[in-house]
C-alpha cells in the first residue's frame, strides 16, 4: 500500500453550514485517496479535512469554501461568536 504524504490540514469549528459545503464539494470533485475527513465522536460533519493532493491544494472553488468557514480553515478554540 502506498504511504500517502500530508500535504495540507484544514480545520474546522462549529460553523456547520459552511463545513457541509465543503464536505460536499470534496466528496463530489475528488477521489477518496485525495483527502481524509476527520470526525469527532458523535459528530456529522467533518473537523478536520487531510489533503493529500496537489491538485485539491490548487482548486479555487474549494479553497474559496474553506475561506468562508470560521477561521478560514485553521480554527482555534474561542473563535465562534
Amino acid at each position: 500500500m502506498k504511504k500517502l504524504e500530508n500535504l495540507k490540514e484544514f480545520y474546522f469549528g462549529y460553523d456547520l453550514e459552511n463545513v457541509l459545503e465543503v464536505m460536499g464539494y470534496v466528496k463530489e470533485k475528488f477521489k477518496g485517496e485525495d483527502y481524509r475527513m476527520w470526525y469527532g465522536y458523535g459528530d456529522d460533519v467533518i473537523n478536520m479535512l487531510e489533503v493529500f493532493s496537489e491538485e485539491m491544494l490548487k482548486d479555487k472553488g474549494l479553497l474559496k469554501l474553506i475561506s468562508v468557514c470560521d477561521g478560514g480553515g485553521d480554527y482555534e478554540e474561542g473563535e465562534e461568536e
